[in-house]
């Protein structure tokens, strides 16, 4: 009975946080910003995520293509992998390197849209102008 009560109500929840989700991304923007250079001969999974336009699958991609060919000696040899393209090797050249520590991280970057801005009233300013 109450197992009932529950599915019968999860599609409302669901649509619930749906709404939710759509009604704040209206007010707020996130950027990303990356930063540092990446070790593509020692990095993880983990680590390639933060590239712009890698996710898991492409990550782990480029780490199988690693472990069966051996390190990269240049970083042009990445377009040997599989899913990394000329346009997406030139959009990551610039985080990438073959040696020493990694140092790549992303900052998130927030902004409110005009329509969040405080709003003033422009009698009230006229006072303050002299």
């Amino acid at each position: 009975m109450m197992h009932q009560k529950a599915l019968r109500i999860m599609p409302l929840l669901v649509l619930c946080m749906v709404f939710f989700i759509i009604a704040s991304s209206d007010h707020m923007n996130a950027a990303t910003k990356v930063e540092g250079k990446l070790n593509i001969n020692t990095a993880t999974v983990s680590e390639f995520v933060l590239l712009p336009g890698i996710g898991p699958n492409k990550a782990a991609t480029i780490i199988a293509y690693r472990e069966e060919n051996g390190p990269f000696e240049k970083i042009e040899d990445m377009i040997n992998v599989k899913g990394i393209g000329r346009r997406t090797l030139q959009k990551l050249e610039a985080y990438l390197k073959l040696d020493g520590e990694s140092d790549l991280h992303v900052e998130v970057i927030t902004t409110t849209t005009k329509q969040d801005a405080p709003k003033t009233d422009p009698k009230s300013e006229e006072g303050t102008k002299k």
